[in-house]
């Protein structure tokens, strides 16, 4: 994605140029003219990894901070604070501290006096990923103070599992027992049932400090890890390289991109095209053809037909697997990974192939031999 543009909503690999109107693309649901240089929400969930893999991380961190001050035509559907905090987490993840802490405390500071306290929490997180403790604390015990309804109950215990992760396990503890005792307070069957779900999670706060002391970690030294993207990436590549390239079972399951969701993805990362096929229903007609190919080498190689299904991919949930695993974004194999490590539930499977007279897997609406079968 080239330096000072941000492309519109409209994916152009999904359409075709309208050679008599340059600045607009044919759309399959309508025409849209590209919005320069918005960030969407979209594009700030991808700016970390967009900072690892696809440009370098200051340039990254420029263009939000670029964008932060021209609110009312650099951003869409995102506030200036939510695209400073993302550059500050950018500066950290390269190893620029300094620069990092500095864009975080000007984004607390153009808040103002009175931010919405869950503005803070965020700020605070990224205090604690930087390793500023003080700073952190500060603004977390302020929300304690300003804010003594249950509201931000589960904000805050997200806060407390957030900062055992990165090693700050003495304040995690304490926010959790505040936690804990405020909701007790609650009664009901919901309050009891609420106040169960947060105490299994300041016990799982609790056995972290005891796994830090039972290891005798020094806490600097934990805390020093927990800087940048460390936590994010906590979950192991292992075994991504060596998984066949997209498009191939992960189990008995093939991955593939509904309409919208290919969009999100290829907006983002336009290499993906070549991997995936384009457009969109040249992914669609990659698929179909892959399962077909896979149904029928694995009837013949085994006594009886394998049941296949086709699982759907989501923007969001590549974006986190990406980010907890450090992987490159372009690689088809990366692909395969994601329909592999994930868990149950996380992927929408459906079986296949489709009955002939069914809806299509595709989502068209069209019977299943009018459409993808045809």
């Amino acid at each position: 994605m080239p330096a000072g543009r941000r492309p519109g909503r409209c994916d152009p690999s999904i359409g075709t140029l309208d050679e008599n109107r340059p600045n607009l693309r044919r759309c399959e649901c309508r025409i849209v003219a590209f919005m320069a240089e918005a960030w969407t929400p979209d594009d700030l969930r991808f700016a970390l990894i967009r900072a690892a893999h696809l440009a370098p991380p200051r340039q990254v961190a420029d263009e939000l901070l670029a964008a932060a001050e021209q609110p009312a035509t650099l951003l869409d559907e995102v506030t200036a604070f939510q695209v400073r905090l993302r550059a500050a987490e950018v500066l950290l993840a390269a190893g620029e501290r300094g620069e990092g802490v500095r864009v975080l405390r000007h984004a607390v500071q153009e808040a103002g006096p009175d931010p919405d306290p869950e503005t803070q929490l965020a700020a605070a997180g990224v205090f604690a990923e930087a390793g500023d403790l003080a700073e952190a604390e500060a603004l977390v015990t302020q929300v304690l103070g300003a804010h003594r309804g249950h509201g931000l109950l589960g904000s805050l215990m997200e806060m407390s599992l957030r900062l055992a992760s990165l090693g700050h396990v003495d304040l995690a503890v304490r926010i959790a027992d505040e936690v804990v005792a405020r909701n007790r307070s609650m009664r009901g069957g919901l309050g009891a049932r609420i106040t169960l779900l947060l105490e299994g999670a300041r016990e799982q706060v609790v056995e972290i400090q005891q796994e830090v002391q039972a290891a005798g970690v020094d806490l600097a030294d934990r805390q020093a890890m927990g800087h940048g993207l460390g936590p994010r990436m906590a979950e192991p590549a292992a075994g991504i390289s060596s998984q066949p390239p997209w498009p191939a079972l992960a189990g008995s399951r093939l991955l593939w991109w509904p309409c919208a969701e290919y969009g999100r993805v290829v907006r983002q990362v336009p290499e993906l095209r070549d991997v995936l096929g384009a457009p969109w229903r040249g992914h669609t007609a990659r698929v179909e053809s892959a399962m077909a190919a896979m149904s029928a080498e694995a009837t013949r190689t085994s006594s009886g037909a394998t049941q296949l299904s086709l699982a759907a991919a989501q923007y969001e949930r590549f974006a986190g697997f990406l980010e907890r695993t450090g992987a490159d974004p372009r690689l088809a194999v990366v692909m395969t990974a994601f329909t592999e490590h994930a868990e149950a539930g996380d992927l929408d499977a459906t079986g296949w192939p489709p009955g002939r007279r069914d809806r299509c897997w595709c989502g068209s609406k069209k019977r299943y031999h009018r459409c993808c079968a045809a």
